[in-house]
């Protein structure tokens, strides 16, 4: 048997057939998707080792279509990912901007550690909003997809930015504007994205901020991935809120 390892984050799972699973990672060499076989069976192998959210030490068999998950070893299991249901839902929309920001077989690793330091933080942070916030900024960061804000992106001035284009990419100064849709973007918004984008997940208590600034933030950011990055998300609400 033709086997490889690898180490990651479980995404998300499938059912196939009776009793298995395909099971999507985030791994050090980028996004997989390999089948469990048997893991819907009470006798299975593999427990409860494979769901969402674990680090995960992997062995993995070569297939044709697939391949198949063979060994599984736990590096760190986060029980309080699903202490509550606003936890589990702030869980399942990182897990998911992830997946759909990580392409088959793209390198993952600074991805794989953003979303593991975001889960982490899921056990000490109340602010559930703004850990969300900031993992989609700085998801969009490290995938290139994160909007220009610091000049026009018509013309390159850097004064006047107070609106942002989802199609244009970025800012658009007050000169360049034409009517365009658009989103303001105040002083306090633009301050919550520099602290955002620089803090580390882990010392997020270091930013100050209140409800009506992370919206204005998150709607902007919202807009923006949703036009950039194509897909269906079912974790989220219009506004780009968690929920189902």
């Amino acid at each position: 048997m033709n086997t490889y390892k690898t180490s990651g984050i479980a995404l998300k799972s499938l059912k196939l057939g009776e009793a298995d699973k395909i099971i999507t990672f985030l791994t050090t060499g980028g996004k997989i998707s390999a089948v469990a076989k048997g893991i819907r069976r009470t006798s299975s192998k593999f427990g409860g080792r494979l769901e969402p959210g674990n680090d995960l030490d992997l062995v993995l068999a070569h297939g044709r279509a697939l391949d198949t998950v063979t060994q599984v070893d736990m590096k760190k299991a986060r029980p309080w990912l699903r202490s509550d249901l606003a936890k589990l839902d702030v869980v399942y929309a990182i897990l998911e901007l992830a997946d759909k920001l990580s392409p088959e077989a793209a390198e993952g690793d600074r991805l794989l550690e953003l979303t593991a330091a975001a889960l982490d933080r899921l056990e000490v942070e109340s602010r559930l909003p703004l850990l969300l916030l900031a993992f989609d900024m700085k998801a969009l960061a490290v995938t290139g997809f994160f909007p220009n804000l610091n000049a026009c992106v018509a013309c390159g001035a850097r004064a006047g930015l107070d609106r942002v284009g989802a199609a244009e990419g970025g800012v658009i100064c007050d000169k360049c504007f034409r009517g365009q849709p658009a989103q303001k973007l105040g002083k306090e918004a633009k301050e919550l994205v520099r602290q955002l984008l620089v803090v580390r997940l882990v010392n997020l208590d270091s930013v100050m901020t209140h409800s009506g600034i992370i919206n204005e933030v998150r709607r902007i950011i919202w807009s923006h991935l949703r036009y950039h990055v194509q897909a269906e998300f079912r974790t989220r609400m219009e506004d780009g809120t968690s929920g189902r």
